[in-house]
């Protein structure tokens, strides 16, 4: 049996399609991270610049994912194998479960920063002319002109 481990990027949030996203490096154990070693701001083209300081958005999408995915699983697995011992209220409340575990995997990375914050971030890992005209289309700002 393999055993995974060691260091990788998880809990990618801030993203902006094209030019960048912020996301911790982990110490993890079969691609489940465990300890978070610290936060890069990663262009599209891959360059990451260290962040200041821990993103903890970052940390909790990490710690949430693989949590929720769990959850999904478990109730899915608990549905099938006993759902018919169960009366309308405890399906109902399984479901609604199940709809919030998924709704935890999928929704967090894809909640957009503030244009403010993506500008900051953009700075900070100096984007090139391409990402910085992503970044604009992004929020509706398709001047192209590269962030001052």
């Amino acid at each position: 049996m393999v055993i995974l481990f060691g260091t990788r990027l998880f809990g990618r949030v801030d993203r902006v399609p094209g030019a960048l996203c912020v996301a911790t490096q982990f110490f993890h154990i079969m691609l489940i991270p465990l300890l978070p070693t610290g936060s890069f701001i990663v262009a599209s083209d891959g360059r990451a610049t260290p962040a200041e300081g821990i993103s903890w958005k970052s940390v909790a999408v990490a710690w949430l994912k693989p949590l929720a995915l769990l959850v999904a699983v478990v109730v899915a697995m608990v549905l099938l194998v006993n759902g018919s011992q169960f009366g309308v209220r405890d399906l109902l409340t399984a479901c609604v479960v199940e709809a919030v575990a998924i709704a935890a995997f999928i929704v967090p990375g894809r909640i957009k920063p503030s244009y403010q914050r993506a500008c900051e971030l953009g700075r900070q890992v100096e984007l090139t002319s391409q990402q910085q005209v992503a970044l604009e289309r992004a929020y509706g700002r398709r001047s192209g002109k590269p962030i001052a």
